[in-house]
């Protein structure tokens, strides 16, 4: 007598069996769906946490540049040396405040020629701090996140318009 397979009994669901499920409604035998799950909440927290310090590492670089632009004073300061202090593409100058002589770290021109030292040059300056200083008229930090504002966010933007426009 030849006999037919007979079919697995389909195991009662976790919550019968008396057992918890797992975070989400998972079991947690499911496996691979937990683990896709733990994943996803692995990245989100890692993209938010790294969004937030890459915010606030940008506010410490901007908040000088913004104090400048709001509350500047200008002054013919003198270049006493080149590369100096915070890397290359830096100069020091020596200006004078109301009979005061300070120094101050500001960064050469990034096209066009360098400066000297001896050459005379206009900054502006923090009345408050004195030691930010950067050249009169130049916004480096400001072209630099142009550019990459042009470069990083045009990927982002265009997907998001392109979904957009097809929902309409």
């Amino acid at each position: 007598m030849i006999r037919g397979r007979r079919g697995k009994k389909a195991k009662p669901s976790r919550k019968r069996r008396g057992r918890a499920p797992g975070p989400s409604g998972v079991p947690l035998t499911a496996g691979p769906a937990w683990r896709v799950t733990a994943g996803l909440y692995w990245w989100v927290t890692f993209t938010v946490v790294a969004g937030l310090a890459l915010c606030f590492a940008a506010s410490l670089i901007v908040r000088d540049e913004v104090a400048l632009d709001l509350h500047h004073r200008v002054a013919l300061a003198r270049v006493t040396d080149t590369h100096a202090g915070k890397g290359p593409g830096t100069a020091r100058v020596v200006f004078t405040e109301d009979g005061s002589v300070h120094e101050a770290v500001v960064q050469q021109p990034l096209l066009g020629s360098g400066l000297e030292v001896d050459d005379q040059l206009r900054v502006e300056y923090l009345p408050s701090r004195p030691a930010v200083a950067r050249r009169a008229g130049a916004h480096d930090f400001l072209s630099f996140a142009a550019v990459i504002g042009t470069v990083v966010v045009p990927p982002l933007v265009v997907p998001l318009l392109r979904r957009r426009s097809r929902r309409r």
